[in-house]
């Protein structure tokens, strides 16, 4: 019975962290992190994400179009410039399999000296016109 219980509290835990936008300190697992783009009292909010190497993030919105920007030089996605997402849809990329692996012509360098490396980037909505909010700019980090 105890192993029972305990499998069925690993299920519950497994559950809940699938379903999760970002993560903490376990970054050990390679289920993809759904980024949801929100409405919120007029301003679409999107929280700061937290991925692994070989994790695989996934933005979507159920209320508008959107399309995303990295600074040139510092997008760890070799994401650039998105396509329009349309609403309902996902935009998903993986992080590369190594802090040595090489970003499809990005010419930044990684902090080798750092576990965690910060990306700031910009999520355009196309129902308001206006580019979504986080806590501050939205931002990835990334775990080596």
């Amino acid at each position: 019975m105890f192993i029972q219980l305990r499998s069925r509290i690993c299920q519950c835990f497994k559950y809940f962290f699938q379903n999760q936008n970002t993560r903490g300190d376990d970054m050990t697992s390679n289920n993809p992190i759904r980024a949801k783009i929100t409405k919120v009292k007029g301003v679409y909010r999107i929280d700061t994400i937290k991925l692994g190497v070989g994790d695989t993030v996934i933005w979507m919105s159920d209320d508008t179009d959107f399309k995303i920007w990295f600074p040139p030089g510092r997008d760890p996605l070799s994401i650039r410039e998105s396509r329009r997402v349309k609403k309902g849809q996902d935009f998903r990329r993986t992080v590369p399999g190594s802090a040595t692996e090489s970003f499809e012509n990005n010419m930044f360098e990684m902090n080798t000296d750092s576990t965690e490396e910060k990306y700031q980037y910009s999520i355009f909505c196309y129902e308001n016109n206006k580019f979504a909010e986080g806590n501050s700019m939205a931002e990835i980090i990334i775990r080596r």
